[in-house]
């Protein structure tokens, strides 16, 4: 798991220092993530795939969804087995327990669009 706060002052510095960080949901992308969409869809998981196979298996991937609570989301455990199964060995998971409007958007943290 890897705390909101930690990454949203991460997004403070040079844009070649940030993480690889990945939208696996249908929310709003948070500043330098690459939206992949909901990878509960079988067209998503592909480009997962894809957006990952070039890249060394020890880079860092920080993947959320927000889309509603952990307990309940049909994206994290997907995205989460891919990156394991294609070898990744620095995966986080961006902790957003509740939803991106509870832990990140009504914290001030930035979005990709502002």
């Amino acid at each position: 798991m890897l705390e909101p706060a930690f990454l949203a002052a991460t997004l403070k510095q040079a844009p070649s220092k940030w993480p690889l960080v990945l939208n696996i949901g249908a929310v709003e992308d948070i500043k330098g993530a690459k939206h992949i969409g909901a990878v509960s869809q079988d067209k998503n998981l592909k480009v997962l795939k894809s957006s990952l196979a070039a890249l060394s298996k020890n880079t860092m991937v920080i993947i959320y969804c927000g889309c509603c609570p952990f307990t309940k989301c049909p994206n994290i455990k997907p995205a989460f087995l891919i990156l394991k199964k294609m070898g990744f060995t620095n995966i986080k998971l961006l902790n957003l327990p509740v939803n991106l409007q509870t832990n990140w958007i009504s914290k001030g943290y930035p979005l990709d669009k502002e």
